[in-house]
This record gives C-alpha cells, sequence and structure tokens, in this order.
C-alpha cells in the first residue's frame, strides 16, 4: 500500500508538471481546467482526489508558483482556495502544505492577497482556526497596511447575527477578536463589529419579549369581555373560534422558541465576552497599556452605539463587568457618565440616559466602594441644589409645561434610586461636633428641602422608586413624604375628572406633563439579566439584587 501512494505521489507530481509546462508553452491548459474540476468534487464522489494526493498537488504547485500567475490558471488556484482548511484538523501535512501554498501565493503573486484573506477570514465561524491565523499573521507581517483590507473583509463574512447558529456566532467573534492579539489596529473595528451586531440581537430579542407580553395581554383582554354567551350561537362560530385557538398556540410556540433561541445566542457571545475581556483588565495588563486601550474601546463604543439605542437590556454589562474589574476602571466609567450627563453639548436624551445609567450602575454594581457611592451623591446634591437657585421661579410662569424640567426630574430620580439601594452608606462614619446631620451631603435636609419646592418633584418621578423612597426616608428619619404623595394622587385624581369632562384644562395639561416623563421614569438598564449564563456569572460578586427586606433591615 505504501509503494501504491508513493506510485500515486509520483503520478500527481508529474501530470501537475506537465499540465503547467503545456499551459506554459503551448498555451494548452485542458488539463489543468481537469484537476480544478477533480478538486472542486465533494467528497462522496467516486473521482475525488484523496487528502494525501491533493497534498502532494499543492506542494507542486507552491514550488512552480510564478507559472501559476497566468489568467488560464484561474480556476485551479480558486478550486485550490475553495478547499476548507478548518476540516483537515487530523490532517498535519496537509494543514502545513496548504499554508505554505497560501503564503508562497501572496508573496508571489501579490493580487491574490485579498482573496486569500477572504477566504481564511471566511473560514472563522470554526473554531479549528490555528492554521488560520498562523497565515494572517504572515500576511499582516509582509504587508503591514494590510488592515485597511480586512476591516471590510471583517464586515462582509461576519455572520447574520440573530439567524445563524449560536456556535457559529461565538466562533467568529472569537477569532475576530484573537486577531487583535498581532493586529493592534484592528481592536476598534472588531470590537465596533461586535457591539453592533449585539446590539441587533439584543433589540431583536427585547422585542421578541415585548410581542409576547402584547400578546398576552390581548388574550387578557379578550378573555375578561363579555362571557354571556347565547345557545343561539352557530356551530360554526365554536369552530372559528378553536380553529383560532391553535393558531394562537402555534403562533405562541414559534414566539417562545425564538425568545429561548435569540436568548441562548446572546447569552452564548456575552460569557465569550465575559471570559475574553476579564483577564484583559488585570493590573499587569492595565499597567502594560493593553487593558487600558480596550476599555477605551469599549467606552468609547458605549458612547456611540449602546447609549443612543431605545433601551437596550443586556449589551451594557459588557461595561458593568468591565468596570468592577479594577477600582480605577469604575471611576473612569462613572466619570464618562457623569460628563455626558451634565454636558450642555449632549442632546436631553444622552443626559437622562447617562444619569439612567449612573443611578443602575450604582445601585446594582457590587465593587463600588464607599467612597465613589459619595463622590456621586454629592455630586448630584450640588448640581440639584444650584438648579433650584436658578429655575424654581420658572415654575409656573406660563412659559412652558414641566417638560422644560425633565433633566432636574432625571437627576432627583436618579438620587432616590442610589439612596434606596446604598442608604447604609451614605451614614457618616465620624461625625464631627460641628456637624448637624448623621448623613453625608446633609443629604436628609436637603431632601427634606427639595421634595417641598415649586418643582414637586415627586410628582413626576417613577412611582415605585418614589414610594420606596418614601418608606426608606420615613424608617431612617430623613424625609417624610407621604402626605406629598397623596397630595399630588389627590390632584391626579382631579385632573383626570376634569379632563374626561373637557373643563379641565390645567388638569389634562398635567396629565399630558405627567405622560411626558413616562419613557424617561421607567429604564434601569442594569435591572437583573435575562441571559442565564451571564446572570450566574455576574451574580458571583459583581451584582446587588433588590430585596423586599431592603428597606426593613434597620
Amino acid at each position: 500500500e505504501k509503494n501504491q501512494d508513493v506510485f500515486s505521489g509520483k503520478m500527481y507530481t508529474t501530470f501537475v508538471k506537465s499540465a503547467l509546462e503545456a499551459m506554459d508553452q503551448n498555451n494548452d491548459a485542458t488539463d489543468l481546467r481537469t484537476l480544478a474540476s477533480q478538486l472542486n468534487l465533494p467528497v462522496t464522489h467516486p473521482e475525488y482526489i484523496a487528502l494525501d494526493d491533493q497534498a502532494i498537488i499543492i506542494a507542486t504547485l507552491t514550488n512552480h508558483i510564478t507559472l501559476l500567475d497566468n489568467e488560464r490558471c484561474t480556476d485551479l488556484i480558486k478550486a485550490v482556495l475553495g478547499m476548507r482548511l478548518y476540516q483537515v484538523k487530523e490532517q498535519p501535512a496537509f494543514q502545513q502544505r496548504y499554508t505554505q501554498f497560501l503564503t508562497v501565493l501572496c508573496s508571489g503573486i501579490p493580487k491574490w492577497w485579498t482573496e486569500v484573506a477572504d477566504k481564511l477570514i471566511g473560514e472563522f465561524i470554526s473554531s479549528n482556526t490555528q492554521a488560520h491565523h498562523e497565515v494572517l499573521q504572515f500576511l499582516l507581517h509582509s504587508t503591514p497596511t494590510a488592515t485597511t483590507v480586512l476591516q471590510p473583509l471583517l464586515a462582509k463574512n461576519f455572520p447574520h447575527i440573530t439567524t445563524t447558529k449560536k456556535q457559529i456566532c461565538v466562533n467568529y467573534i472569537h477569532n475576530i477578536l484573537a486577531m487583535g492579539g498581532y493586529c493592534s489596529d484592528l481592536v476598534y473595528s472588531s470590537w465596533c463589529l461586535i457591539m453592533e451586531n449585539l446590539i441587533k440581537l439584543d433589540v431583536a430579542l427585547q422585542n421578541e419579549l415585548d410581542e409576547l407580553d402584547d400578546d398576552l395581554d390581548d388574550v387578557e383582554i379578550d378573555d375578561s369581555g363579555d362571557e354571556a354567551d347565547t345557545d343561539s350561537e352557530s356551530e360554526s362560530e365554536d369552530e372559528e373560534s378553536e380553529d383560532e385557538d391553535m393558531e394562537n398556540e402555534e403562533y405562541n410556540a414559534e414566539v417562545t422558541t425564538n425568545i429561548s433561541d435569540l436568548s441562548s445566542k446572546l447569552d452564548a457571545v456575552m460569557f465569550k465576552l465575559f471570559e475574553t475581556t476579564g483577564p484583559a483588565f488585570s493590573l499587569h495588563e492595565l499597567n502594560e497599556g493593553n487593558g487600558v486601550v480596550l476599555f477605551n474601546t469599549l467606552v468609547s463604543l458605549f458612547k456611540s452605539h449602546v447609549l443612543p439605542t431605545h433601551y437596550t437590556r443586556s449589551i451594557q454589562y459588557l461595561l458593568f463587568h468591565a468596570a468592577q474589574q479594577q477600582p480605577e476602571l469604575m471611576d473612569a466609567f462613572l466619570v464618562t457618565l457623569i460628563d455626558i450627563a451634565f454636558s450642555q453639548s449632549e442632546t436631553i436624551e444622552q443626559r437622562i440616559k447617562a444619569l439612567q445609567y449612573i443611578a443602575s450602575f450604582i445601585a446594582r454594581a457590587a465593587k463600588l466602594l464607599r467612597h465613589q457611592v459619595v463622590f456621586v451623591v454629592s455630586y448630584l446634591v450640588g448640581w440639584l441644589n444650584k438648579y433650584v437657585i436658578e429655575r424654581e421661579s420658572e415654575v409656573g410662569d406660563g412659559r412652558g409645561g414641566m417638560e422644560r424640567f425633565k433633566l432636574f426630574f432625571s437627576a432627583f430620580q436618579c438620587l432616590l434610586y442610589i439612596f434606596c439601594f446604598k442608604h447604609q452608606l451614605l451614614h457618616k462614619d465620624d461625625k464631627l461636633a460641628s456637624d448637624d446631620s448623621d448623613w453625608e451631603c446633609s443629604i436628609d435636609r436637603f431632601f427634606q428641602r427639595i421634595i417641598v419646592t415649586k418643582f414637586n418633584p415627586l410628582k413626576y418621578c417613577n412611582e415605585t422608586v418614589v414610594l420606596i423612597f418614601a418608606r426608606i426616608s420615613q424608617q431612617q428619619n430623613v424625609a417624610y413624604c407621604f402626605s406629598l404623595i397623596e397630595q399630588n394622587k389627590r390632584e391626579r385624581l382631579l385632573g383626570i375628572k376634569g379632563a374626561a369632562g373637557g373643563a379641565g384644562a390645567n388638569g389634562a395639561f398635567m396629565l399630558t406633563a405627567r405622560q411626558d416623563f413616562l419613557d424617561l421614569e421607567g429604564y434601569f438598564p442594569f435591572d437583573p439579566l435575562i441571559l442565564k449564563k451571564c446572570k450566574a456569572l455576574i451574580a458571583e460578586e459583581y451584582y446587588v439584587d433588590w430585596s423586599e427586606d431592603e428597606d426593613e433591615d434597620e
């Protein structure tokens, strides 16, 4: 059998040489076309060339690479490039000859560079890609400006994130991040691609969940309708109802499957990113500068991609996890959010969103230090005090509604939310004799003063947050809010009645003003994750869960 293999090998070597000579000397590419056709055959075809013989063919072509610089060789080269390198993991000899062919081809005939790179990146859907990265490293080393070519290829080959199988997406993302290890110029563009696609996946999942919620609401509405069926209803109506029920069941099953698929995929990819990024933020990596570059990249993409997207649910946890790897990173993330929230150059929507992130991050991040919480609280208290001094006189001046003060209400709600979660950290450690407050930033006096200003902020913040704050603040002797809450409730009911009767213009205005704030008030970016693996990882040491006993522990 060994002699037969040697004979077969010599035969293919002779055949390839002869075919190349015929093409070079006589312009006869018949044998080359035959060879290209055979290399394109599936493994099940009776004329399929064995892998060992393919290796000999490729080695012979490598040794005669200059002869391949001919239009008549195009089909043959494409046939060789069509071989799936990741499918021959158990054939190291073939892999070695194949990768050698690719490097020699790109060196000897540079016009094939892009096609070779495209082929290699297209196979990033596999986890068996060590050989791919070796060739790409060689290509980048030989052509340093190649990153401009690789960036569009990475985008072109990115799997369709919502429809492609989970493992393929995980493999591709793992591989493009691996490229950043030997080509720093690709780090930002690779992460940009990942962020864009994960946002698509996150939004698609959220849309499916919202659609399911809407459908369940519709079912409840239908079920609560007129139940007084009469005996005169026809049997055909009963049959139609049964058909509709079956269709609804099939539809709900399909929606549930979609949710499961999208959730599982997002969970797998995010978990892979947690695993990849975590070690990058060790003190050693940060001191080397690598971790700093990655963190700055994530923060930049958070600002440009995540923050402007309407209410993502999971993608923001990349920053939640990354920032908590070191206290300095938490500082950097909070400073970024504060800069956005209080920058005049940002849109009001961006500023409100940043405040929601500040509130949710401080409430939920388990590794935050006390001084970090106190710093943010101090900043918010200072800004809110200044706002009241400068703008309280505008309330009720007839120049516009309360929506003018959305940013104020958002900042106040941010402070309420933080207090609900972290009030224990706001007790002063060492009270000085000159102090007249047991609280950092004299937050008790601050709340007592702000809630009775003309802004009446308790009326425009999230009702759940307000009620929890009212309970905790009363227990802690910080402020008493329930009388104000009841008064606001009575005014709202009067406004509803007046608006319904057509005579209460002011009541209708207040309803409209309140509706304006509904969108801004109910979003908490770091509410519990719905992704199982990621949630378990985050819960281990990074996350603060809300407890119903949170406001009863003292």
